[in-house]
């Protein structure tokens, strides 16, 4: 597993550069992270993975049974957060009672303590334990020290004490310990200096490795009593200064959004300027102002624990109660994913001026990051959360996407960093953003290194400054991304990565006005449909993948599909846009959280503390509220799968933050044919203000603030004859665009209605594994029948009724608007 691959590089490092010395060094007594975990009921909780045993607690031991022909482990999971590698702060110790293999079990048998590093030259490892159950063996990469064996002869079933130190403060030296009594003073082996300094392991656990089989034919077991980490496995040092490539930025400029405010009474159905207000708070709120203000990436509460297969589990979770977490993911979902670039869009369609102060230091902390020569540097140091492992990234500290031990190079997240430029400038122009916007294209122009799913980047330069190279380099990308489409527009694999794709597509499509790329994407779009239950919105995390969990990072990219393709007129599809942002984009956004007290109340507690003075701890169902659930259904929020750590996970909210802003922006639209309602949704704006009645009634009224011609979109439920319009209690005339009517120009201070009729239905249906009847008004789903149990969502028995309530509310029309 790759956790252990990284301790045990480090030693083979040493030994190939024979940089072996001999020092005596004294061991700290403090365990302050993990005290011991003493094999009791309780052990083996899910801070442990098995692989290649079977592990089993009986009479206060645990016992590991040999399961297969290669290695058997059991892993320490990362103790800080979400990933695959352990961050050790030196010194630091790792200490077990070991016993010989059990009585009648296989004898040839080596079991004991394995510690990895990963370094440029190869996996590294360090094992101490019993070999056969009778002699002592500790190998430190190459070197064995056969010399114990001579030491120590503990007969089959007699104790031995085994500690691996990592020794004094400099990252680098290792050694190993024995003794046979707990009174006894260890012997330890040479202290091994390491070249490179590494301060984070791959992989921290029991081995065991079987060579024979007793007559049954059943694998060797070996049994321990305790197993103890000493030293600290993170801190809160806010003396840990991050080493950010550039750490000080020229000025931007964030002049105050214009607009107006004004309350005004409307009716009480579905507001996406209030789904944007909720999610700007989830983007900012979850801001480490500790930590440069590093967005927090997950966020735990799930009753279970995380007890996936791939080894990621924070014991924080044990507190009882939700806890927000950093690792890798903080900068790679805050700026690969939306969250950064979301902040300015949402704030001008809200006009929150606290935010977007939080989102302007969240982007000055990304612009840190990046040199003067275009090329993105994720700083390491003071950021020990950066070294964990993801799925796309292989030998994280020492591989391809490393330059240095202080910092990474090369992450996925470097295009859509230019999309992240490409929205403040959009919203805030800025000489100095735009030239960090044509030096990054550049960059990835001299380089070549990037991916086809990220070309969408450098399309938003294009359309944010009109830099003819980013347009160029995102045409070189576009044979490899068409590629991954057949030529009916079917796909396999990952759905977000494939409609990241055809977002990037569709943009060059419409920039190079290439019409057979437009069809090829549109075909695409159609396929994926058919993948999800588009009824109301729920896509597969892959097209292969079970149909659970629905993410929202795909939800959120088909709408933008839907909408991109609906102005590029490639089909009108303001039906699905409107379908999914009244369901489940909707209810998979959280707004009620009274539920998660309930549910973290069953989380088992441990006695786990989490680090004094943490902010990940305080308000955190505040701080999380209008954040997009990562594992949903069609009836609750979250399923809380045994490999998720609690709903949301910071992509899911950034790529749902950008769809939200999406919807509002494209409610309605302005140019030169005049006022375009493309979704019967309310909205405030400069031209006209709008307030829907649905779907308690087909009734919308549109205020008009300007003289204009106005077009409106009839839903598709609804027969021509059935759209009705009066102007000024008159009836009039519609002239027809498609499923757009206008009744002509429309003077200032007028009024406008429409009314059609609402149908109701009921329809049985499966989505996902899920058997369950849906009533249906008009587009909105009002009851899901069975309802959801821990997490319940489409609560709407409210929508049954033909009359909408009213409410006041304090509406913002901002002076200008982006289109994104």
């Amino acid at each position: 597993m790759n956790r252990m691959k990284l301790i045990t590089g480090m030693y083979a490092l040493c030994f190939i550069l024979g940089l072996v010395v001999q020092s005596q060094v004294s061991a700290k007594t403090d365990w302050s992270f993990y005290p011991s975990d003493e094999f009791n009921d309780e052990a083996l909780r899910p801070r442990w993975t098995a692989s290649g045993v079977t592990a089993l607690v009986s009479g206060g031991r645990l016992r590991l049974f040999h399961e297969g022909d290669g290695d058997g482990q059991l892993l320490l999971r990362s103790v800080w957060a979400p990933g695959t590698k352990v961050p050790l702060l030196w010194p630091w110790a790792i200490e077990a009672s070991f016993w010989g293999p059990i009585e009648g079990w296989g004898t040839d048998q080596s079991s004991g303590l394995l510690v990895r590093w990963s370094t440029a030259d190869g996996d590294v490892e360090l094992r101490a334990g019993l070999n056969g159950g009778r002699v002592v063996y500790c190998r430190i990469g190459d070197q064995v020290y056969d010399e114990l064996a001579e030491a120590f002869s503990p007969r089959v079933g007699g104790e031995l004490f085994i500690r691996l130190e990592g020794v004094d403060g400099d990252g680098r030296s290792v050694r190993a310990g024995f003794r046979t009594q707990q009174s006894d003073p260890w012997r330890w082996t040479p202290v091994t200096t390491i070249e490179r300094e590494i301060g984070s392991a791959a992989e921290i656990g029991f081995s065991v490795e079987s060579r024979n089989e007793s007559d049954d034919g059943e694998k060797g077991a070996n049994k321990f009593d305790y197993i103890r980490f000493e030293g600290e496995c993170f801190r809160f040092d806010e003396s840990d200064e991050i080493n950010y490539v550039r750490p000080v930025v020229p000025d931007t400029a964030v002049p105050p959004i214009e607009g107006e405010y004004y309350d005004a009474i409307v009716p009480e159905t579905i507001d996406y300027s209030r789904r944007a207000a909720l999610a700007l708070n989830a983007c900012t709120a979850v801001a480490d102002p500790l930590h440069d203000y590093e967005p927090y990436s997950h966020i735990y509460f799930n009753p279970d624990g995380w007890q996936g297969p791939n080894g990621a589990y924070n014991p924080d979770v044990e507190r009882g109660a939700p806890v927000l977490v950093h690792d890798y993911h903080g900068y790679n979902t805050g700026i690969g994913e939306g969250i950064i670039e979301s902040v300015p869009l949402l704030a001008l369609a809200t006009g929150n001026p606290e935010a977007l102060e939080i989102g302007h230091k969240m982007f000055e902390t990304m612009r840190k990051m990046t040199d003067e020569q275009g090329q993105t540097h994720a700083p390491l140091k003071g950021r020990p959360w950066a070294l964990f492992l993801t799925w796309w990234l292989d030998n994280h500290l020492t591989g391809p996407w490393v330059e240095t031990g202080q910092y990474t190079t090369g992450e996925p997240w470097r295009a859509r960093a230019i999309g992240t430029l490409a929205a403040w400038h959009a919203v805030h122009p800025d000489p100095v953003i735009a030239e960090e916007i044509r030096l990054m294209v550049d960059n990835i122009a001299r380089t070549d290194d990037l991916a086809p799913t990220s070309a969408r980047g450098l399309l938003r330069a294009y359309q944010a400054i009109g830099y003819q190279p980013a347009l160029n380099v995102a045409r070189q990308y576009a044979d490899t991304a068409s590629e991954m489409f057949g030529e009916d527009g079917s796909w396999s694999g990952h759905f977000h990565v494939h409609t990241q794709t055809l977002l990037s597509l569709i943009d060059l499509a419409v920039a190079t006005d290439d019409k057979a790329l437009l069809e090829h994407a549109r075909k695409a779009y159609e396929f994926a449909k058919t993948k999800g239950w588009p009824i109301v919105g729920v896509f597969p995390e892959g097209t292969d993948s079970p149909p659970y969990p629905s993410e929202t990072c795909e939800l959120a990219e088909m709408v933008q599909l839907a909408v991109l393709l609906s102005h590029a007129g490639a089909g009108d599809y303001w039906d699905d846009v409107d379908r999914w942002a009244r369901n489940q984009l909707a209810e998979q956004q959280l707004v009620d959280t009274d539920w998660i007290d309930d549910v973290t109340r069953r989380i088992p507690r441990f006695s786990t503390p989490t680090p004094p003075g943490y902010p990940g701890t305080t308000d955190v169902k505040e701080k999380i509220r209008g954040s997009f659930s990562s594992y949903g259904c069609i009836n609750e929020w979250s399923m809380f799968l045994a490999h998720s750590p609690g709903g949301a996970v910071g992509c899911c909210t950034g790529n749902g933050a950008l769809a939200v802003y999406i919807v509002w922006r494209n409610i309605l639209s302005h140019g030169a044919e005049g006022l375009r309602v493309n979704l019967l949704m309310n909205r405030a704006s400069k031209w006209a203000d709008i307030d829907s009645h649905v779907p308690y009634e087909g009734k919308v009224e549109i205020h008009m603030k300007r003289t204009l011609p106005l077009w409106v979109r009839m839903p598709e439920w609804v027969e021509r004859e059935e759209f009705i319009c009066g102007a000024g209690g008159d009836a009039k005339s519609l002239r027809w665009d498609g499923r757009h009517a206008s009744p002509g120009t429309v003077a200032a201070g007028e009024t406008v209605t429409f009314t059609f009729p609402m149908p109701v239905r009921e329809e049985m249906t499966t989505i996902g594994e899920i058997d369950c009847t849906l009533t249906i008004k008009g587009n909105t789903v009002i009851k899901v029948d069975p309802p959801g149990k821990v997490c319940p969502i489409y609560r709407r028995d409210r929508y049954a009724a033909d009359k909408a309530p009213l409410k006041k509310v304090r509406r913002f029309a901002p002076a200008r608007e982006v289109e994104w």
